[in-house]
């Protein structure tokens, strides 16, 4: 399985460096990203898919994940916030 994930991630690579707002392939990389546990590379694809639409909530709860994982929780608090319009 990993092989397999490993070979997704190469093809899912490919059109994300040509196109940033390749968002499916995007969030796809991310759900990969968590499956490692590499919240620092989840948390580089939350901000990449958000700077293509700010208003999407998924990739801000991905976000605040992936930020809690890090042990930055008062980032993550400030996103929810955020979420909830209450910043």
């Amino acid at each position: 399985e990993k092989k397999d994930d490993a070979s997704l991630e190469r093809v899912l690579r490919e059109p994300l460096a040509l196109e940033s707002r390749d968002v499916p392939s995007a969030m796809r990389l991310l759900e990969m990203a968590k499956k490692r546990e590499d919240w620092d590379e989840a948390a580089r694809l939350a901000d990449l898919v958000l700077a293509v639409d700010p208003f999407d909530p998924a990739p801000r709860l991905e976000l605040v994940e992936a930020r809690e994982k890090q042990g930055r929780d008062g980032e993550a608090a400030a996103l929810l916030a955020q979420l909830a319009g209450l910043d």
